[in-house]
């Protein structure tokens, strides 16, 4: 829910394999706009239902947005 960190993208830059524009245009760019969360699956997670991990997910949502 941020754009790529810097560092990242200017190396991208000094390999030639984005221009200086789409380096300005990261910048302001969210790589991601969306969680997926899955609760409880039949075994494979830690048991915990989605009810009780919901307000910790939207909570770390509200967070990252409000740092854009």
């Amino acid at each position: 829910m941020q754009p790529a960190p810097e560092k990242m993208v200017k190396e991208l830059v000094s390999q030639g394999l984005v221009t200086e524009l789409q380096a300005a245009l990261a910048a302001k760019i969210p790589m991601a706009d969306d969680i997926t969360v899955e609760a409880d699956s039949g075994g494979h997670t830690d048991n915990r239902p989605l009810p009780c991990l919901l307000p910790s997910i939207i909570a770390l949502r509200d967070e990252m947005s409000a740092k854009i």
